[in-house]
């Protein structure tokens, strides 16, 4: 489309092509976000924040000092 090699009508099927892959990935989103809070508690972490992933990645990781004890 940016190219300006596409007919009227093939630019507008590749709009609503783009448009209706929008709304999908949209859907798939929420979708995503909702399964999300359920394993979270209905609260939705920000990846920004370093306290969240911090504490996010010391659960996945099995060196992490909880697992380590007072040693």
């Amino acid at each position: 489309m940016e190219g300006g090699n596409l007919s009227l009508e093939a630019s507008l099927s590749a709009y609503r092509r783009g448009a209706t892959l929008v709304t999908f990935c949209q859907q798939q989103l929420e979708k995503v976000e909702q399964q999300v809070r359920v394993l979270d508690g209905d609260t939705l972490k920000s990846l920004n924040d370093p306290d969240a992933v911090g504490v996010a990645a010391a659960a996945r990781s099995p060196d992490s000092d909880a697992d380590k004890g007072d040693a």
